[in-house]
C-alpha cells in the first residue's frame, strides 16, 4: 500500500494493522520526522502551545502508536520518490486533496 499525503502517519498506522508492506509518502518533511519518531520508539512528545507560539514550559502532547500496530511494516518518505513505488503497488491511498490549491 502506499498512501500519498500520510502527514504524521496515522492512517498508515491503521493500514499497517491489515496490510504487511505501508509506504507512507508526504511532502513536509517535519510531518515525516514525527512519524519516523512515532515509528522508532512508539510515542511522539512536543510542546503545547500555549497562545499564539508560546509554549508553557514542561506541557507536552503525547501520542502513542497502539501496541497492535506493526511498526515495522511501515517505510515513511518524502513525496518526491512517488515515482519509483507508485506503479509497484497493489494500492494507492490519496487523503490529502485538501492540500490542494485548485482539487479540480
Amino acid at each position: 500500500v502506499v498512501q500519498l499525503g500520510c502527514g504524521t502517519g496515522g492512517v498508515a498506522y491503521q493500514l499497517a494493522k491489515t496490510y504487511k508492506e505501508v509506504i507512507g509518502l508526504d511532502y513536509c518533511g517535519r510531518f515525516l520526522e514525527a512519524a519516523t519518531a512515532l515509528q522508532k520508539t512508539g510515542k511522539f512528545h512536543w510542546p503545547k502551545l500555549a497562545t499564539g507560539t508560546e509554549t508553557t514550559k514542561g506541557d507536552t502532547i503525547t501520542v502513542s502508536i497502539p501496541p497492535d500496530v506493526q511498526r515495522d511494516r511501515l517505510t515513511f518518505k518524502q513525496m518526491n520518490w512517488v515515482p519509483n513505488e507508485v506503479p509497484k503497488a497493489d494500492l494507492v491511498l490519496l487523503d490529502f486533496l485538501d492540500r490542494v490549491n485548485n482539487p479540480k
